[in-house]
């Protein structure tokens, strides 16, 4: 038998608010101007918020992107033994993974900035927001930002 791989938090019981304070309380002693939280049906999705990177005023998205944690947990359940869970409780969990995951990025990212490892600018760029809206991954991923040619 093959050992299971493990989703990293995936143990967690730490409630989804209690990680989304954390990040925003980080965000914001590391100089944010704004900290937003983004919602969808009532579940915190993400979080966007300000900060002067060279002079500049930037916005930047964090999502938290659960649909392939929920996807693995659910696949787990119907293969399990055991109580089944029910898709809320999959859901809940996944959420709960997602946003410590994230906190625990934040955490690093700035750890990073802190001891002068890296610039907010360069740790937050995927994340960084342009005119129409898109990070910069999501505007690079979807070929509206070309990537430099190779030699």
């Amino acid at each position: 038998m093959g050992s299971r791989k493990t989703i990293f938090r995936e143990t967690t019981e730490v409630p989804v608010r209690r990680s989304v304070e954390g990040i925003v309380d980080m965000l914001a002693q590391a100089g944010a101007k704004t900290v937003n939280q983004q919602y969808e049906e009532g579940r915190p999705i993400g979080v966007q918020f300000t900060l002067l990177v060279q002079g500049a005023m930037c916005t930047f998205a964090l999502p938290t992107r659960t649909a392939a944690i929920e996807k693995e947990l659910a696949k787990r359940n119907a293969n399990g033994r055991g109580r089944r869970k029910a898709p809320s409780e999959i859901q809940a969990q996944a959420d709960k993974i997602a946003w410590r995951q994230l906190f625990a990025w934040v955490e690093a990212q700035l750890a990073m900035i802190d001891s002068g490892m890296a610039a907010p600018g360069e740790v937050f760029l995927p994340y960084l927001l342009n005119a129409a809206g898109l990070t910069m991954w999501d505007a690079f991923s979807h070929k509206q930002l070309a990537a430099p040619e190779g030699k």
